[in-house]
């Protein structure tokens, strides 16, 4: 168990990995697991990875980034998600997408991106 019948949590981060992979693991419960976990000071990240159905844009998914700490796709991921070819487009829908979290973009040899949503504008802001 994560969480002990007292409420308190043994563990300070939960990765989730695979989300295309693991469909029993979409849906309302999962999101509410996340919740209860926030509630609890657990912070959550989630890696995408491949569909290997190549539908990509789940409303499940975007239920989790509500309730998510931190979200890890690579440029690819991100685009299929968003529907969005163009990265910084991608970025910004994503980041609205999750307002209290972080997104992290995978650029393979190029690095990385981050973007957050800054909650006095409502801007993201974006870090290469």
């Amino acid at each position: 168990h994560i969480i002990s019948p007292l409420g308190r949590s043994s563990v300070s981060h939960f990765h989730f990995a695979s989300f295309y992979c693991c469909k029993r693991l979409r849906g309302p419960q999962v999101t509410q697991v996340f919740n209860t976990l926030r509630k609890h000071g657990v912070t959550i990240s989630l890696d995408p990875q491949l569909d290997s159905e190549d539908k990509w844009n789940y409303p499940e998914l975007w239920d989790m980034l509500t309730c998510i700490d931190i979200f890890l796709p690579n440029e690819t991921e991100a685009q299929r998600i968003t529907e969005e070819s163009d990265l910084d487009k991608a970025m910004e829908k994503l980041c609205k997408g999750m307002p209290q979290g972080l997104v992290v973009m995978k650029l393979g040899e190029n690095g990385a991106a981050a973007g957050i949503i800054n909650q006095e504008t409502g801007q993201v802001e974006v870090i290469n």
